[in-house]
């Protein structure tokens, strides 16, 4: 399940979706930013004058990102691979935004949990939302591995608590994960 925005722009608007996505981000923490923006000329209404959501047309996997080059060898591809399979995408570019292509903070959490096994680091979520793109990321964890200073990052052995943890999480619903992210963020401030 992904956000969709529906929207209808007036007669000759040329307001284009990306435009209202970068509205959305200069107001909005990543995770609210809807990863579907569909254009229509009119909203279907029900006899009552409500939206009628089954009408709503089935948004398109979104393909936001930048032109860019596929993920490269290594780090890259692996976190490529993660995305993949938590996202549910045939292919992704390296420089795509993690959550205009439908993530959010419950996927964030299992991307978070997938890269402790696979890479043996534990990174807090926000992590994720700081570098939303394979490339951002894969240069905090090639960072680790250089043992270059990395803010709010750090080397596990094992699976360690983070793990656990974030098998904790799991169970929570995304409302009660966007609290605590939100929570979070307020006591880093």
């Amino acid at each position: 399940r992904h956000l969709a925005a529906y929207f209808v722009a007036g007669e000759g608007s040329r307001l284009a979706a990306e435009e209202l996505r970068e509205f959305l981000a200069a107001r909005l923490p990543g995770y609210m930013i809807p990863a579907h923006f569909v254009r229509l000329k009119k909203l279907p209404l029900t006899a009552n004058g409500k939206v009628d959501r089954a009408a709503l047309p089935q948004p398109a996997k979104p393909r936001t990102g930048p032109a860019s080059l596929p993920p490269q060898p290594g780090t890259e591809a692996e976190l490529a691979r993660i995305w993949r399979q938590v996202l549910g995408l045939s292919s992704l570019m390296r420089e795509e935004n993690f959550f205009h292509l439908g993530g959010h903070s419950l996927l964030a959490m299992q991307v978070i949990s997938r890269i402790a096994q696979v890479f043996a680091v534990e990174l807090p979520v926000r992590a994720l939302f700081e570098a939303p793109t394979v490339a951002g990321l894969a240069a905090v964890i090639d960072c680790m591995d250089r043992q270059e200073s990395v803010p709010t990052i750090r080397r596990v052995s094992g699976h360690g608590r983070a793990t656990e943890l974030l098998a904790k999480l799991s169970e929570l619903s995304e409302a009660e994960i966007d609290v605590l992210l939100r929570d979070s963020e307020l006591r880093d401030v």
